[in-house]
């Protein structure tokens, strides 16, 4: 079941380094507390991830903290070590990039999709939620996961403003 407005946020465990060793890590403590906003993206590395999506957000990070965001999560049906990459790659230091290399996350919240017709699998659609506390108080899904217009960062600057 896909998750919606007022839902809870799931608390997944996934594998992760922890002072420079292998481990996990607890999604619950990346949004615990805070306010987050987690994007949703189908590949690392894809033209529309690396070149629209994320980009705006890395752009936009100290506006988002002025408005009360305390972490920025980036979610993709990746591996570790691909998801480091890509956060070197893009120079996003100042977001998270949560490795859920199983998808568990992403079916939890009900945003897995199958693209193996393109090559890449069960992967996770296009998203932006914001959640206060683990509680999910906006939501925009991408009808179509290879474009970025309604999970762009501009959509969260207006909710935010509000």
């Amino acid at each position: 079941m896909m998750i919606k407005i007022g839902d809870t946020l799931p608390d997944t465990q996934v594998p992760a380094r922890v002072g420079g060793e292998m481990g996990s890590l607890s999604m619950g403590t990346l949004y615990a507390d805070t306010t987050a906003i987690l994007l949703g993206v189908p590949a690392a590395f894809s033209p529309t991830c690396s070149n629209q999506h994320i980009p705006g957000f890395i752009a936009q990070r100290e506006s988002l903290r002025e408005k009360g965001v305390g972490a920025i999560i980036c979610v993709s049906v990746n591996d570790l070590f691909v998801m480091e990459g890509w956060q070197q790659a893009l120079s996003a230091d100042a977001l998270t990039f949560f490795p859920d290399a199983e998808g568990t996350f992403t079916r939890a919240i009900g945003m897995e999709i199958d693209i193996g017709r393109l090559g890449l699998g069960r992967r996770s659609t296009r998203y932006t939620l914001v959640a206060k506390n683990g509680i999910v108080s906006f939501l925009q899904i991408e009808e179509d996961p290879s474009q970025c217009s309604v999970s762009d960062v501009s959509q969260v600057m207006t909710t935010l403003a509000a």
